[in-house]
């Protein structure tokens, strides 16, 4: 985990919501520190080269009655999100998404519903697979929930390719499909949920 969130340096302290929500904006300043802890990977600036927020593009893309990321952020599930591109050389991208959640979301008191967690995280890889392919969809998903997650907390989801377990190969990525990893971290970079999964392209089947 240490390896993947020291590539992560985020862009912004202070970080203003991108939709009409009971929360205005996330600024990570004036949180407490019981919430936060430590936020010391946070304060890491990504580097201007390589890096661009990609929230407004992303959240357009779903702004549809039909989508369900749309409906979790219409309806308060997500109170506040930014989405960053990490472009890095002669590397895959990665997808930094910053998400304040809502309060509609428990399983047990105070706990995060672990079908959301999973919601989460595969919208996120799927915002990185369509940076790699035209028209990518799930085939599969597997998760380690790790820590509790809770209702209100501000969580960071990092997703990048998987490397490949040949030697030859630098990731995993395919013509026409590829392993994505995902983790939710704390604002305190603590590990709450890890993720695998396999995204195809079916561009080529659509077209047909």
């Amino acid at each position: 985990m240490e390896d993947l969130a020291s590539d992560i340096k985020l862009k912004h302290l202070s970080i203003p919501s991108t939709v009409s929500t009971s929360t205005d904006s996330i600024d990570i300043d004036s949180v407490s520190t019981q919430q936060t802890g430590s936020k010391a990977w946070l304060d890491q600036i990504l580097s201007e080269q390589g890096v661009a927020e990609i929230t407004e593009g992303v959240l357009s893309s779903v702004k549809s009655e039909k989508k369900l990321l749309n409906t979790l952020i219409t309806n308060g599930c997500i109170a506040s999100t930014k989405i960053y591109l990490v472009n890095r050389a002669e590397k895959s991208p990665i997808i930094v998404a910053i998400m304040e959640l809502g309060k509609n979301i428990e399983s047990h008191p105070n706990v995060v519903h672990g079908g959301f967690s999973a919601t989460l995280v595969d919208n996120c890889l799927g915002v990185l697979a369509f940076q790699l392919y035209k028209f990518p969809v799930t085939k599969t998903l597997n998760l380690c929930y790790k820590k509790p997650i809770h209702p209100g907390q501000t969580v960071v989801v990092v997703s990048r390719v998987k490397e490949s377990d040949d030697p030859q190969a630098k990731s995993s990525l395919q013509s026409d499909r590829c392993t994505l990893i995902s983790e939710i971290l704390s604002l305190d970079q603590e590990l709450l949920l890890s993720a695998e999964a396999v995204f195809v392209d079916i561009s080529a089947r659509i077209e047909k």
